[in-house]
């Protein structure tokens, strides 16, 4: 607000401005016609806001472009889920477990959240008379939240070995390893894209170094540092986020900056396209990255004959050409990793 740009931070996976097309990184130079520049952000996000089912048009200026254009959001109550679960429809032999945060309060954390919907999730399978065959882990839109959930959900999926290391300058390298019993041994993908970061990679980077599982969507945000805020002197007017270490993957590869890369890419644009993103890279002083010796990544599944099957039997493109036009899109992204499960599925195991 005020002389500065009014910019998309994280928009939220599933609400209306991303389903609208809204992208991390675009900048919001006018809502209804009114621009935004030398608005208060308080201001232009009341004007944003309105009656559930209403209208609004936001102009953007995308990062890379020089040109303007024009998004109509419709708008709704948003409630905020940390998780939510479900059967795939047309596939109920696949679960699906949405997480948006690692968070936790007194009424709730991610963890114990993860395994009441798995549970439930069985339980309907049941009902249904369906054998579950897969599960769907989502992280596209996830921002991170506590290490130590991060390690718990990860630890649910890995069975054995390392799944985080943190190295800091002044002391010695702080490693977690998993633990023998798991959530579920069903074959496991997880979605990415370029906002998931820091806890979200630290859980995808576990299971892709593991072979626990593929990794499908695009190449995450990149954030793998430890901070911590300090109050300074003036009466709390102003603060200090100190960077105090790195997360390392069990690759030994940090993850700053070059983020977790999908073993499948799989596009959230019906051209195959893959637009530009707004990453940690893309942050003004960002910690760079540093080399690291890495180690190899176990593989369990083979990308290139899921691929081929994928080829021969996929269904996603003509279900995505069939609704191109509906009013409600299509979650692009999660129709085409469904082929990708099934060639799973469908593959042996190396």
């Amino acid at each position: 607000g005020g002389n500065r740009d009014v910019v998309v931070e994280n928009p939220l996976e599933g609400r209306p401005a991303v389903k609208a097309g809204l992208r991390a990184g675009d900048i919001i130079v006018a809502v209804n016609s009114k621009r935004t520049k030398g608005l208060s952000l308080e201001k232009v996000v009341k004007y944003i806001k309105g009656k559930k089912g209403t209208i609004v048009t936001l102009t953007i200026k995308r990062t890379g472009s020089d040109k303007y254009f024009d998004i109509k959001v419709k708008r709704d109550k948003i409630e905020i889920r940390n998780v939510s679960s479900r059967l795939i429809k047309g596939n109920e032999n696949i679960a699906y477990i949405k997480l948006t945060g690692f968070v936790k309060s007194p009424t709730e954390s991610s963890d114990t959240e993860i395994i009441k919907h798995f549970r439930k999730l069985k339980r309907l399978a049941r009902k249904k008379n369906v054998k579950l065959d897969a599960l769907i882990l989502d992280l596209r839109g996830n921002a991170g939240g506590y290490l130590d959930l991060a390690i718990d959900i990860a630890d649910m999926f890995v069975t054995e070995g390392l799944i985080v290391s943190t190295k800091s300058p002044n002391r010695s390298p702080e490693e977690s390893y998993a633990r023998k019993k798991d959530l579920t041994d069903l074959p496991l993908a997880v979605l990415i894209n370029a906002k998931s970061a820091s806890a979200s990679e630290i859980v995808a980077s576990a299971i892709k170094f593991h072979g626990r599982g593929i990794l499908l969507g695009e190449r995450t945000f990149g954030k793998a540092t430890v901070q911590k805020l300090m109050d300074l002197p003036g009466n709390g007017a102003y603060v200090l986020k100190l960077t105090q270490a790195r997360y390392y993957s069990p690759s030994g590869r940090t993850i700053q900056v070059v983020g977790v890369e999908p073993d499948i890419p799989v596009s959230n644009e019906l051209d195959g396209s893959f637009p530009f993103q707004y990453r940690e890279e893309n942050m003004w002083h960002h910690l760079p990255k540093v080399p690291s010796d890495t180690i190899q990544v176990k593989k369990h599944y083979d990308v290139e004959k899921i691929r081929s099957w994928v080829e021969k039997n996929g269904k996603a493109e003509k279900f995505l050409e069939k609704h191109k036009n509906d009013p409600i899109k299509p979650d692009i992204q999660l129709v085409r990793s469904i082929d990708y499960i099934n060639g799973m599925l469908s593959t042996p195991r190396k």
